[in-house]
């Protein structure tokens, strides 16, 4: 039984493949009623001028969202929380959540110096991170363990 070893298939002039490829074809002018239709429609204002610097979607540069966007909710208003930390009961500072970490806003806790191995925060007796939220009339336990 033999073999027949096929020739490898000549490459043939770049510019030719390039002919036969769409994809690395030019590209073609747009068409007449694309002309004035610019690419990203959020960063135009009001008067159809592009706004430098703008980010995001239309209503950051002024464009009424259209009826088919969904609406965000209400953010919740910001009020202050009253939690006790070991014990003692503290206002934290209203915001819309708060968090673990906002306790050092109102509460004297000196982080600067270690007091132990292990620095423990808990609310209603579940150790958390510092990025939990805070719930009106939680109890925050936060020591060093020794």
């Amino acid at each position: 039984m033999e073999i027949e070893e096929e020739e490898p298939e000549e490459l043939g002039n770049p510019n030719e493949q390039m002919e036969k490829d769409p994809l690395l074809q030019p590209l073609k002018p747009l068409p007449k009623w694309m002309e004035g239709v610019p690419f990203d429609t959020a960063k135009l204002g009001a008067d159809g001028k592009v706004i430098p610097g703008v980010r995001g979607g239309a209503s950051a540069a002024g464009i009424k969202p259209s009826e088919s966007q969904a609406e965000k909710p209400p953010e919740m208003p910001a009020t202050p929380v009253h939690v006790t930390v070991n014990g003692t009961s503290v206002t934290m500072p209203a915001k819309a959540k708060p968090i673990f970490v906002d306790v050092f806003d109102v509460y004297p806790f000196d982080m600067s110096k270690v007091g132990g191995t292990r620095l423990v925060t808990r609310i209603n007796g579940i150790d958390k991170d510092f990025t939990e939220p805070v719930y009106e009339g939680d109890e925050i336990d936060l020591y060093w363990e020794k």
